[in-house]
């Protein structure tokens, strides 16, 4: 299938305003030019009840959270991970698709502001991440929230600490998510599948960006074999949430996703999956830009509804 016109699109205003590599430039650096790549294609705010930012207690220190919550009883919970390959990204950059998840869902939804790398390394991200769901589980209502209905999710990097804190999250025994929502996410250093030569360079996303991506996660070490940073290579992936795996066909990750929604599927676990063939990586982060991004948030929300319905009698 051919690149969608709307993506092609995406990638021409790009190119017109002269964006930089992120990798040719120091994180900090990157930062700035990730924030201002995601206001090219910033439209209005949709409205999604009360937004206010807090924090949230860790061993580590506090951990910065946007808050989205829908106006009436408790809610249900959902957690987003942003994306940004572990070292860009935060809660402005992914404030457009937190709102339509909070809005489409019905839910209160809880954007956490992870520590990034490479000044912080694997598995600050995911004590973090870690953190966030015990406290909420534990203190949700103090927010407005419904804590015994928790489900977490995220784009690309924020896919990966998804599907690593739900293995971590099981294997200490809880707390439970009711689903895991994985959007294009990465699940291993592994860069030498079909979708990584396909797409290695001119759609949004490049080879060499992820590469970079990951050595600025995992850094020096062996944190390629650690099951919880990379997802991928863990082989029991049974007794884990209900998931969503959403991928893009012209997007290095797209295999990798693919296959860690099968490989779910086969240990027992309820997968939805969708791939947009014609799209790009990082589209469902510009749903206001994109209208596949606003199908994609309709598939979350889908799911998201169904798992936390009252379970039927049998």
């Amino acid at each position: 299938m051919p690149l969608d016109p709307d993506a092609a699109a995406i990638l021409q205003r790009v190119r017109e305003a002269g964006v930089p590599p992120w990798r040719s430039l120091p994180p900090v650096e990157g930062r700035v030019v990730y924030r201002n790549r995601a206001l090219l294609f910033d439209g209005p705010k949709l409205p999604a009840g009360e937004v206010w930012e807090a924090a949230i207690p860790s061993a580590d220190g506090d951990i910065p959270i946007r808050v989205y919550r829908p106006e009436g009883p408790p809610r249900p919970i959902f957690i987003y991970l942003h994306g940004g390959g572990w070292t860009l990204g935060d809660v402005d950059t992914h404030d457009a698709v937190c709102r339509r998840i909070s809005v489409a869902s019905d839910c209160m939804v809880v954007s956490v502001a992870y520590r990034l790398a490479p000044e912080h390394r694997y598995q600050a991200q995911l004590d973090d991440v870690d953190a966030a769901v015990r406290w909420l589980a534990a203190h949700g209502d103090e927010l407005g929230g419904d804590p015994t209905r928790l489900a977490m999710g995220g784009d690309s990097a924020g896919g990966n600490l998804t599907a690593g804190a739900s293995i971590r999250l099981r294997d200490a025994g809880g707390p439970r998510l009711a689903l895991q929502v994985l959007i294009y996410p990465a699940t291993a250093p592994w860069f030498e599948t079909l979708s990584y030569h396909q797409n290695a360079e001119g759609y949004w996303l490049t080879r060499k960006d992820v590469i970079w991506f990951w050595d600025n996660f995992l850094g020096p070490g062996d944190g390629a074999q650690d099951p919880y940073a990379c997802p991928g290579i863990v082989e029991d992936l049974r007794d884990l949430p209900p998931a969503v795996v959403i991928t893009a066909g012209f997007d290095p990750l797209r295999d990798e996703g693919e296959v860690y929604a099968i490989r779910l599927r086969r240990a027992g676990v309820r997968v939805a999956g969708k791939r947009f063939p014609g799209m790009i990586h990082g589209f469902v982060a510009l749903p206001t830009a994109i209208p596949a991004g606003e199908r994609a948030i309709a598939i979350i929300a889908t799911a998201t509804r169904r798992a936390w319905a009252p379970t039927r009698p049998a």
